[in-house]
């Protein structure tokens, strides 16, 4: 499987409010991409999410607050404060009040694996896949949206206190 094929399924002009409100329905096999964020190290546009273990669905909002929050918070420490990071929050920062408008998202599906490859690829594509490919909704047709996080498994507070990491010291 060709990890660099891609299948163009969804696209979505955002130029308002009510662009930010768009449901995107990506697959576990998709890539929700921005075009107009490409650059020497993205030349197609700036992936916000990548593949998944499981379909992801959100309002383009969430979408791109989960990508600051990410660029914010869950990057090391040491590169947060990177000029290359903070123009990267800058922009999304400019996507969501409306300084960028308007802008393209993209849901791109990988194409399905061919029958008998055993890749580590074709393993992970079976195991995510859902048997639908990415889509785009509208808000009215579509009840409240989880949050990203929630979805993805790794909302922190619904672990059991027996099921938390804890810390042990080892040796002395």
């Amino acid at each position: 499987m060709e990890s660099e094929s891609l299948v163009m399924t969804g696209r979505l002009l955002v130029s308002s409010a009510d662009g930010l409100a768009q449901i995107a329905s990506k697959s576990g096999n998709a890539r929700f991409i921005i075009p107009e964020l490409a650059d020497e190290d993205s030349p197609e546009g700036w992936e916000v999410m990548g593949q998944s273990r499981v379909r992801v669905i959100a309002s383009v909002k969430q979408f791109l607050e989960h990508a600051l929050y990410d660029l914010t918070y869950a990057i090391p420490g040491e590169y947060r404060n990177l000029p290359q990071v903070e123009e990267q929050r800058e922009k999304l920062r400019a996507l969501l009040d409306g300084r960028a408008w308007p802008f393209t998202v993209l849901l791109h599906d990988l194409p399905a694996p061919e029958s008998g490859d055993r890749s580590n690829e074709s393993i992970r594509y079976q195991e995510s896949d859902d048997g639908q490919g990415s889509y785009f909704a509208n808000p009215d047709d579509h009840g409240p949206c989880q949050p990203i996080d929630e979805q993805l498994g790794l909302n922190k507070q619904d672990t059991a206190p027996e099921e938390q990491p804890c810390c042990v010291e080892l040796g002395a």
